[in-house]
């Protein structure tokens, strides 16, 4: 999980963030993930009440040199960021671009259930309230895909006739 040292309003943000697609940009993408949550657990102290702030995932694609952008599968890192503030979690993706280079943040076409695997499966430091609610997020993930499935590619829409027509004729 990524550090989340204090960090000021005044940094390099917005001079290193694009509003448009470039060639040779870094492209991120944040989502918040987990909501803040209360955890009860018993110590030998007795009873204990312990807080989690909210939690981004992010991930973070290599530069390409493309007029358009094409977004891989698999991200070249993913991480969970702790904190409130979408600001922040954006700086934090742009400490993973080196030097002063570009970054053009999206928000569609991102598989985040595979995201939060291999966070699941790569992040260091993880508890077990990150687990539980990164595996209900998973779960969310994908009955959400499941309804966009059924939503738009029912055989009476337009996206359905295009998506049948990329199917090859000998299956």
């Amino acid at each position: 999980m990524s550090p989340n040292p204090p960090r000021s309003r005044l940094g390099p943000v917005q001079t290193r963030l694009l509003a448009d697609w470039m060639p040779g940009a870094w492209i991120g993408a944040l989502r918040r993930a987990l909501e803040p949550q209360a955890e009860l657990y018993s110590s030998p102290q007795g009873e204990v009440v312990e807080s989690h702030p909210a939690h981004w995932l992010i991930a973070l694609w290599r530069p390409q040199r493309l007029q358009q952008p094409f977004l891989r599968r698999w991200p070249h890192m993913a991480s969970l960021f702790e904190g409130d503030d979408e600001y922040l979690a954006q700086e934090e993706l742009l400490r993973h671009v080196p030097g002063e280079e570009r970054l053009l943040v999206v928000y569609d076409d991102i598989d985040w259930s595979l995201v939060a695997e291999i966070v699941m499966l790569s992040e260091p430091g993880l508890r077990p309230f990150h687990y539980r609610a990164l595996q209900q997020f998973i779960v969310d993930e994908r009955a959400a895909a499941s309804r966009r499935i059924s939503e738009s590619y029912s055989e009476h829409s337009s996206s359905y006739q295009r998506f049948v027509k990329t199917v090859p004729g000998a299956l």
